[in-house]
């Protein structure tokens, strides 16, 4: 979400009052707002965007025209959500409809191969292998691989063919301002030079994905004890490196990004392939729940393309917290928000409470005298307060006059939870103080809290929780710093582990990383969302060599001596060199993923998150055993017997399948035993008939999953009926 930027001092006891729209408003949408109407009562000077992105939902059984009746221009629809080319000043009047259920700006996200290949197993599949008696090798022909990020060259040397032609099919460039424009054709593509000459992000990350194989230059690469620098066919590839790129880029707002992904999937759906997207994106914002707006609107695009999401950078950083609320653990919440590095740096972050229900509790803003050991002054942290030193003067004596907070609170209408945000502005006002800004929640009896906090990618800025050894007051946990863009139903959360900790430059030297071979990333981000562990599986993420941006390069006045390949051919510069963190673990999953949907197109994004969590799917091996557990999901992927496990998942332990259903899944447990999931579902009654129509078996469930326990049935056909209150699924089985 843009920030206002909002100039003067704010009026003593300034507090925005509660709309009738207000509940249906999200939280950063609140404060946008909020931030707005107290500029203009104190007729301060602001810079607002003439038109803000917005992200509508509608109540059920109401359709877009009423948007359009007013005038609006709906740029994208997806599923029950709708993007909208929104005036700010009619937010309030557009939120206020009937029709309307919930409307937000969204957040704005942070963008988050040799040795990798060799253990992940991908060039085994790729380069060929024996199954069930036939030779096969999969490259990612025929699949789209997608990917929405920021700093993309599309004319590199990685995503062309021997001849010079494109590998990119499309383009799609997503502004808030101007929606979408799309380059769809070679010569247009040709013409689109970057989104952003000063990143280079998304070049990296497609080529870890899907970069071509057998391209022309200089390299540099380690061969046992000895480096060889040396022309000829750049080592650095992809995985899935005859795979058809579709590339989003943009804006890094919530409603540019879904707009993006949501052609990237078009594009796969029109053009009747399957295809994997990757976000190596996100942020620490928001519920963390399966249920929120991107949640939905990830899993409505997941239909026709599977979503790869990176777990996060924050895997060493203290900023979440959970309490459970209990007689014996008592039922109050109480943490600092204290800076890392440098309490003399003006910081910028959100921290956010999350109730996991409608119920409330009570939220205090506290400054704490660690002198005096105690609580010097306290404000309440309701809907829509905000403190300064004009209206708060003990937070006047401690932080200076430019330094404030903002609070929304409510219940979010998409997850049905209370919540207590607030976006804080605070630097000392000499540089450092005994005097501490927390928080101090009191909760009921059975009832939960989580809290996270957001702060900037600047490391001086960085902000977590903190007990500053002060009894009564608690710490934050990297345990819960999985990122929240990827806690949908069916996304695969991907965290990282070291496959290299150098690579040889062109110059002299090694570009040389932190780590153990191996083992996970430290910074690789975890956390449970609803009951589920995440991430799924870990991939490579450090010191991983791949493609880098021409304008990136040139920006960064890099030259051939600190890089660690670098091919001029097509008459473009086109550099590789080292990323590391979960943004590069999760492309290289999203390539084995296309790896999978080229030797199974039919698989869903059920049947593909439903492989890797197995851990016979996985390698899993005295790094991964019992040591971080949290952290690793299945373990460290394996592209081989992945794609083996997909051949083969037309037969799900003895069951074969006719016609498979997207979403409706059985999973075999052994001796005639079958978990029958049907995602999404709250309840399931499942019948088994046999050929002449009779019901012969029959399991019923409150939730998506139910046992069937078949061991009493003759080995047969049968069919198998799943009514649940989403609608009937039907299943020819064969019982052995």
């Amino acid at each position: 979400m843009k920030k206002i930027v909002i100039c003067g001092l704010l009026a003593a006891g300034c507090c925005l009052s509660a709309a009738a729209y207000s509940n249906k408003l999200s939280p950063q949408a609140k404060l946008m707002l909020g931030e707005r109407t107290m500029a203009a009562k104190t007729r301060s000077a602001v810079t607002v965007p003439e038109t803000v992105s917005a992200i509508v939902r509608l109540n059920d059984g109401e359709d877009v025209s009423v948007l359009k009746e007013k005038g609006l221009d709906v740029r994208t629809t997806i599923g029950k959500f709708h993007i909208v080319s929104l005036p700010l000043d009619r937010a309030e009047e557009i939120a206020a409809m009937p029709e309307v259920f919930s409307m937000s700006f969204g957040e704005k996200s942070g963008v988050r191969m040799d040795v990798a290949r060799r253990l992940s197993f991908s060039d085994q599949v790729n380069q060929g292998f024996e199954h069930q008696g036939q030779q096969m090798l999969f490259t990612g022909r025929g699949v789209v691989t997608g990917l929405y990020d920021m700093g993309l060259d599309p004319n590199h040397a990685a995503f062309r063919n021997a001849d010079g032609s494109t590998r990119v099919k499309a383009v799609y460039l997503s502004k808030e301002k101007t929606g979408v424009t799309a380059y769809t054709t070679p010569e247009a593509i040709a013409g689109f030079q970057t989104d952003n000459p000063g990143e280079s992000h998304g070049t990296h990350v497609a080529g870890i994905m899907a970069g071509s194989r057998n391209v022309q230059g200089k390299y540099a690469q380690a061969n046992g004890s000895q480096v060889v620098r040396t022309e000829g066919d750049i080592p650095y590839y992809g995985v899935a490196y005859n795979s058809d790129l579709v590339i989003g880029c943009g804006d890094f707002y919530d409603s540019q990004i879904m707009e993006g992904v949501e052609r990237v999937v078009a594009y796969a759906r029109q053009s009747g392939q399957p295809a994997v997207v990757n976000l190596s994106l996100g942020n620490n914002s928001g519920s963390h729940d399966p249920n929120s707006e991107t949640s939905q609107i990830l899993d409505e695009l997941s239909k026709d393309a599977v979503i790869c999401v990176a777990a996060g950078n924050e895997g060493e950083q203290p900023m979440a917290i959970q309490k459970n609320f209990s007689r014996m653990a008592g039922t109050t919440l109480n943490t600092f928000m204290s800076g890392v590095t440098n309490d003399s740096w003006k910081l910028n972050y959100t921290a956010e409470f999350w109730s996991g229900t409608s119920e409330t509790f009570d939220c205090e803003l506290v400054i704490y005298d660690k002198l005096d050991q105690k609580v010097v002054s306290s404000k309440p942290a309701t809907d829509g307060a905000f403190y300064s030193a004009s209206n708060w003067p003990e937070f006047g004596e401690v932080y200076n006059a430019a330094s404030m907070i903002q609070v929304a609170s409510g219940v979010d209408k998409n997850t049905n939870r209370f919540y207590v945000l607030m976006r804080n502005t605070t630097q000392y006002v000499n540089g450092s103080s005994t005097k501490m800004l927390g928080v101090n929640i009191k909760g009921k009896s059975g009832e939960k809290c989580f809290a996270y906090i957001n702060a900037g990618y600047n490391p001086e800025q960085e902000v977590v929780f903190s007990s500053q050894n002060v009894q009564g007051y608690i710490a934050g946990s990297p345990d819960g710093s999985i990122n929240g863009f990827g806690c949908g139903k069916k996304i695969l959360s991907v965290g990282s582990y070291t496959s290299r900790t150098s690579a040889p430059l062109l110059g002299n030297g090694n570009y040389t990383g932190r780590g153990t071979v191996g083992a996970i990333s430290s910074f690789s981000s975890y956390g449970e969302v609803d009951g589920d562990q995440l991430p799924m599986i870990c991939a490579p993420g450090q010191q991983i060599v791949s493609s880098i941006s021409q304008y990136w390069y040139e920006n960064q006045k890099m030259t051939e001596n600190n890089i660690n390949a670098l091919s001029t051919s097509f008459d473009h510069t086109s550099p590789y060199y080292p990323m590391q963190g979960t943004s590069m673990a999760t492309p290289f999953a999203a390539g084995v993923v296309a790896l999978m949907l080229e030797a199974r197109p039919d698989l869903s994004s059920e049947d593909i998150i439903w492989i890797l969590r197995r851990k016979e799917n996985a390698t899993t091996d005295a790094q991964t055993n019992g040591v971080d557990f949290k952290r690793w999901g299945a373990g460290k992927i394996n592209a081989l017997k992945a794609v083996k496990a997909a051949i083969e998942h037309d037969a799900i332990g003895e069951t074969f399948v006719d016609n498979l259903d997207r979403n409706f899944m059985v999973e075999y447990t052994g001796a005639k035993q079958y978990n029958i999931v049907v995602p999404g579902a709250s309840v399931m009654n499942v019948t088994v008939y046999n050929l002449q129509g009779a019901a012969v078996l029959n399991a019923t469930a409150s939730g998506s999953t139910t046992a069937l326990n078949a061991s009493a049935l003759a080995s047969g056909i049968y069919v198998l009926v799943a009514d649940t209150d989403l609608g009937k699924v039907t299943r020819k089985m064969v019982l052995n």
